[in-house]
């Protein structure tokens, strides 16, 4: 159950030369009360996914204020300016309904956000911003037991085994378990099990966000160009000590040296010691600094992510063409992001790997495929009162992200550049009712499959696994 709560007052504060400052200040509260029984649902004994009990109490205390200053008025020699600034103060306070203990933070977040129009056709614009962001429930009081897809240096079949360091690798694979390193291979489809608990000593993680870019519109004015317009944004966040649990499969590339942090093969290694094995496959990876062997988040490592937006819009008369007068209009627009980097680092003894341009596989979680360029494009011809819409959707060719968790590897598989084709036409009867017609994924294009894979052989969270299907709407509106 949530309870939420905001008081807050707007206006015009006081009068400078280039207009009136604007300013918002108010209060927030936000209460939270949790409770999770997964009964025998939880267990084991009904799939591999056990849940803990948990619960507890959070809430939030905020104040907060954000001003618009106009700096320069639109009859200043160099344009107008406007300066937006905001800050908030938010205290958090927990308590943890299983175990009984408390904690909380004071975190401020702010933000500067500068926009500048030097021109009629074009305005740029910059900002910076500093977020916070307290552990959720599950990180806080949560816990279970997950079994992510991994892949094991030890096989015979690996680039490992036979490299440089193959005398290497094989005294240290019989030192982690496996009992005939010269003849192990990896059972196929092989998971090995961690399980999560919840930490109350956990920080707030921070974001730092820069964006820089700018609006414009054709300085030309004819028919031609009079309705093109565009935006173009590079962005870039950094978030600092982020909540995160290890990856599996970073643990065990990082027991077996392929990152070089293990030169000397040392079975003492926390990411070797914390392997389990029954002899060949790798059933759990257990953390050693814990009793239990859990794993709790910490605040640790960090995450960096950067790219460029970009998004126009033209329009235009068929009849311009020498086509008959009743031809309609046509107009499109594009949005196209160009991924340049998504870096992340587990733990502060793990590196920092860049999964730009990756599909992820099985374990690293849903959502998390990367491709370095994607876009979407809309096209609508209107005729009198029917429409006939075309939208088109590219994902860029990506590598596996296990080629990058495991850098010389070479068995992993990625996936070839996409299109998808959507077509659909709507009569618009009257102002108040329309019918709609249309056909998504038109060319029945199929997932691409790749091994290691999210599920069923593709990525569910980003291909269409349905293939061609068609649909109809009628809408009314009153």
């Amino acid at each position: 159950s949530q309870t939420v709560g905001q008081l807050y007052v707007a206006g015009d504060a006081f009068n400078m030369p280039a207009g009136p400052v604007s300013m918002v200040l108010g209060a927030e509260y936000r209460g939270f009360e949790f409770d999770f029984d997964p009964g025998s649902g939880g267990g084991p004994i009904s799939g591999f996914n056990a849940q803990n009990p948990n619960s507890g109490t959070n809430s939030f205390e905020d104040l907060f204020g954000e001003a618009l200053i106009p700096l320069a008025g639109d009859d200043a020699p160099f344009g107008a300016v406007n300066l937006s600034l905001g800050y908030r103060v938010s205290r958090s306070e927990f308590r943890d309904g299983i175990t009984g203990n408390t904690g909380g933070s004071n975190d401020p977040a702010y933000k500067a956000e500068l926009s500048w129009e030097p021109l009629d056709y074009a305005r740029f614009r910059a900002s910076y911003q500093h977020s916070v962001r307290a552990p959720n429930f599950g990180e806080l009081f949560g816990g279970g037991r997950s079994a992510p897809q991994y892949f094991d240096p030890c096989s015979i079949t690996g680039v490992q085994r036979s490299g440089p360091d193959a005398v290497q690798m094989r005294a240290l694979c019989a030192a982690t378990g496996v009992a005939s390193p010269d003849a192990y291979v990896q059972t196929p489809g092989t998971q090995a099990s961690v399980t999560i608990t919840g930490n109350t000593d956990l920080d707030p993680e921070s974001a730092d966000t820069f964006t820089i870019g700018a609006v414009f519109q054709s300085p030309v004015s004819n028919r031609w160009l009079d309705r093109f317009q565009g935006t173009i944004d590079y962005w870039r966040i950094d978030i600092s000590s982020p909540i995160l649990t290890p990856g599996v499969n970073q643990l065990i590339a990082d027991c077996y040296n392929y990152y070089g942090t293990n030169p000397t093969y040392d079975v003492n290694r926390d990411s070797c010691a914390g392997i389990v094995r029954g002899g060949g496959d790798v059933f759990a990876v257990a953390d050693v600094n814990d009793p239990n062997g859990l794993y709790p988040g910490l605040n640790g490592g960090s995450q960096q992510a950067s790219g460029i937006d970009i998004a126009f819009g033209w329009g235009f008369e068929p009849e311009w063409l020498g086509a008959p007068s009743w031809a309609g209009s046509v107009t499109t627009s594009v949005m196209l992001t160009h991924l340049l980097e998504w870096k992340q680092q587990d733990l502060n003894s793990l590196p920092e790997l860049d999964f730009a341009g990756t599909v992820s596989f099985f374990g690293e979680g849903l959502g998390t495929s990367f491709p370095e360029w994607k876009a979407v494009w809309n096209t609508r011809w209107t005729v009198a009162d029917f429409d006939l819409d075309v939208r088109a959707q590219y994902i860029a060719s990506m590598d596996n992200r296990a080629s990058v968790i495991f850098p010389v590897e070479t068995s992993f598989t990625g996936t070839d550049a996409i299109w998808y084709w959507d077509v659909a036409g709507t009569w618009n009867i009257t102002d108040n009712a329309s019918i709609r017609l249309g056909v998504n994924n038109l060319f029945d294009e199929q997932p691409p499959e790749y091994a290691p894979n999210v599920q069923s052989g593709t990525d569910p969270s980003l291909y269409d696994v349905v293939g061609r299907r068609v649909f109809g709407q009628i809408a009314l509106r009153y």
